[in-house]
């Protein structure tokens, strides 16, 4: 049935001839792909999913409202994403017949699959058959990427066609400077999906100038005119961006909208990303635009399997051997290159540039895969240099046992691979876990429920079993037929809870299950029960001490204050604390007690000063106790901290119109006007902020201002009669008595009852 030819190379099977390591590639895919269909359902939901899968729904809404269906664009940053998988997940979830997020992780899976095949094209590209090969099987024992395939519709997409990107600009360099029209357009194909998935695309624009035009100037060197150079490189590259231009807008509303300005616009936001998130990282909890350079570096150190750090250090070791004249540099050299810059450039970039970043390196996941194909080609380059039978025997013997040890370990950790971490540098997940973060998407709930429904003694028939959870998207893990999603973790029959945030340590009680992977829990379901709360599990959280609302009692309460503030300074949990105060405060406030509300914010704010929502609600108690100028001050502080960047549109105009009415109280009517103006510009049809402006205009002696605002507030809202008054009295006030009579008649017949009214009208007819 199948033949083997060593003199060509070629494996004959069913009479159709393949190169022979082709052959293998196909099977390793297949394997795969029937890997992926099978256990793709084992993979529980991730926090951004549901979010981004409506993103989907609300993109197709958008094109079929002729581009009106404004409520795509309030959400707080979706919108400045591209849409690509999103949209195809919406429709897959409508096709077959699967819930929609099974739906959604198969698509994602599907995608990652073609990751694979990226790779072992380069692979092959750079290092032949034994390269490619290798570079597909090395991707898929990759733990990490293996398992955000089938969850992250985010970080996995763009991965993928970053890959494909970079590996039709190596195409090209090797080509050039003839280029094939058809790989123009897959050129530029590649890089419009890559767009079509997050914006952080535009750096491949970056490569293709930059890596195309070097090889132009070897050419020049080699004896290519400079003109004829210029000829061929400006419109190769233009015809590539504007072929990626042109996939991208249809799959990204907002570039749409603003072809020009919008990618810029949200590469300055994601380059800056100054919403506070926190990651568990080294022991302490670190903000996410705090964290130290070498962040993604050591992540990828502590992550990576074996066999990929063995591949990169072996590519290291021919490097030191290389030598090689600047003109004896060949297209390979260059490509080869590329591929390492196209994984280091990012890297370095983001470290020199103190990017943020939070949930462990998943931003960066995009540069796992070159970095792979370089570890395979590491093997590959050096295999060939050697001469020795002896050494590559031990190559092949090393080099196979860690394939077999990665893919048993990946088995045994099913389906949570992308809580992995290596052996050699991180001491597998028992060490890591004590300093770094596990599961901090939430796949691991799946698992919980399932042992839940099929092992935890219940009687369904009589009610629905409750549970409690700190995860937002429980309920769209649950069987509803079976669960009932609680929000009081005391009155639940079972809470579950991972170990991010100590979110495990939060509701007491006895631990009935875990979901462990080798042997290190990642999620506990845990019965609630008081008994257990002197449990040194439970009772030794910070985190649980802040779900307490910071109780300290009993003969013990200064020691346990002690404790705990020293869990504060080691952990970094100053910001956890701040809110935990201003919660507290919030609720003195909404009862009116002000004075005892400013102190909690002012304990807020002495754990951490930039507490956005802690200065928002303390400005509040302040202006409502009478404190304006201290409003003035903790406002102009919160803007120093980015507040008009992170908070929300509501809040933040709230924040503006505390901000305006102190003005007009302190008699600051120039900045009064300017506040009012803004708000108005925002928000064209609230007649609150239109009042304030007329006021601010009447103050500053801008009749005419005043009454423009006026008139538009009457014609948004016709019977409120504050309108028609102030209308009035601004005619009054510069001796039109006819309008201004005008105006009250109107007020008197909202209100005929109205005093004051009548007093006014009086007035004028004296």
């Amino acid at each position: 049935m199948a033949q083997i030819d060593n003199q060509t190379d070629t494996i004959t099977l069913w009479g159709y001839s393949l190169k022979r390591w082709s052959f293998y590639t196909y099977i390793l895919l297949s394997v795969h792909g029937f890997m992926i269909l099978a256990t793709f359902l084992d993979y529980g939901l991730t926090t951004d999913e549901p979010p981004l899968l409506n993103y989907g729904l609300d993109i197709l809404r958008w094109y079929k409202s002729g581009f009106t269906y404004q409520p795509i664009f309030e959400t707080t940053n979706t919108w400045l994403y591209g849409g690509l998988v999103h949209v195809l997940g919406y429709v897959l979830s409508q096709v077959l017949p699967l819930s929609s997020f099974d739906s959604y992780h198969l698509c994602c899976a599907i995608i990652g699959f073609l990751g694979v095949v990226a790779a072992y094209r380069i692979g092959y590209l750079l290092g032949g058959g034994p390269a490619g090969f290798l570079a597909a099987l090395f991707l898929i024992l990759t733990p990490r990427y293996y398992g955000h395939i089938f969850n992250n519709p985010k970080d996995i997409p763009f991965a993928v066609f970053y890959l494909w990107s970079v590996y039709w600009i190596l195409r090209g360099l090797g080509s050039l400077p003839e280029l094939p029209k058809d790989w123009i357009w897959k050129t530029g194909l590649a890089i419009g999906l890559t767009l079509g998935c997050r914006v952080a695309g535009l750096v491949l624009f970056f490569y293709l100038g930059l890596f195309w035009g070097l090889r132009y100037v070897l050419l020049i060197w080699e004896g290519l005119s400079v003109r004829e150079a210029v000829r061929q490189f400006v419109p190769q590259t233009v015809a590539v961006v504007a072929v990626a231009y042109v996939v991208m807008l249809p799959l990204w509303p907002w570039a749409m909208m603003n072809p020009i300005t919008g990618p810029f616009e949200a590469m300055g936001y994601f380059s800056k990303f100054l919403e506070p998130h926190f990651s568990y990282f080294d022991g302490q909890y670190v903000l996410n635009h705090d964290v130290p350079w070498f962040y993604v570096s050591k992540w990828l150190l502590l992550t990576l399997p074996e066999l990929v750090l063995v591949g990169l250090l072996c590519g290291i070791v021919r490097l030191g051997l290389w030598r090689q004249s600047f003109s004896g540099i060949q297209p390979l050299h260059i490509q080869r290159f590329v591929l390492f810059w196209s994984a280091a450039f990012p890297t370095v970039y983001a470290a020199v540039m103190n990017t943020p970043f939070y949930d462990g390196y998943r931003h960066m996941l995009f540069v796992v895969p070159p970095l792979v194909v370089c570890s395979a080609l590491g093997l590959v380059v050096l295999w060939q240099s050697l001469k020795s039978i002896a050494l590559h025997r031990t190559m092949l013997i090393g080099v196979t046992a860690l394939v077999m040890w990665t893919g048993v370990y990946m088995v045994r950790i099913h389906p949570n691979q992308s809580v992995y971490f290596n052996h050699v540098i991180a001491g597998g997940i028992q060490k890591a876990s004590v300093n770094f973060e596990t599961d901090y998407w939430g796949n691991s709930f799946k698992q919980g429920l399932d042992w839940v429904s099929q092992r935890y003694p219940w009687d369904y028939s009589k009610r629905k079993l409750q549970v409690a959870s700190r995860f937002g998207q429980l309920h769209n893990v649950m069987d509803t037929t079976r669960f009932e999603r609680v929000d009081v973790y005391e009155e639940a029959d079972l809470y579950l809870g991972t170990t991010r945030f100590d979110y495990h340590r939060i509701a007491a009680g006895e631990v009935v299950h875990t979901v462990d992977v080798d042997s290190v829990p990642i999620l506990y379901v845990i019965r609630p029960d008081d008994a257990y709360q002197n449990d040194p599990l439970f009772a030794g959280s910070a985190f649980r001490r802040m779900a307490l609302r910071l109780r300290f009692e009993g003969p013990l309460a200064e020691e346990g204050r002690a404790v705990f503030l020293e869990q504060v300074e080691d952990l970094g949990l100053h910001y956890f604390v701040a809110g935990t105060y201003n919660n507290m405060a919030k609720e003195q406030h909404e009862k009116g007690n002000y004075d005892g509300a400013v102190l909690l914010y002012q304990e807020a704010l002495s754990f951490y000063p930039g507490h956005l929502m802690a200065l928002y609600n303390y400005g509040l108690a302040l202006y409502q106790s009478g404190s304006h100028h201290d409003v003035i001050q903790q406002y102009e502080i919160a803007f120093e901290h980015q507040a008009k960047r992170i908070l929300d549109k509501e809040t933040l105009a709230n924040m503006d119109y505390t901000l305006g009415r102190c003005y007009l109280d302190l008699e600051d009517f120039e900045s009064a006007n300017q506040v009012f103006q803004s708000l108005v510009g925002r928000y064209p049809k609230n007649t609150t902020y239109r009042m304030h402006l007329a006021k601010a205009f009447i103050k500053r002696d801008s009749v005419e201002a005043a009454l423009k605002q006026c008139q538009a507030v009457i014609k948004l809202s016709p019977d409120m009669i504050d309108a028609h008054v102030l209308t009035g009295q601004i005619y009054q006030a510069i001796g039109q008595a006819e309008l201004a009579r005008t105006s009250y008649d109107m007020a008197f017949k909202i209100d005929p009852n109205n005093e004051m009214l009548q007093e006014l009208i009086q007035s004028i007819e004296k």
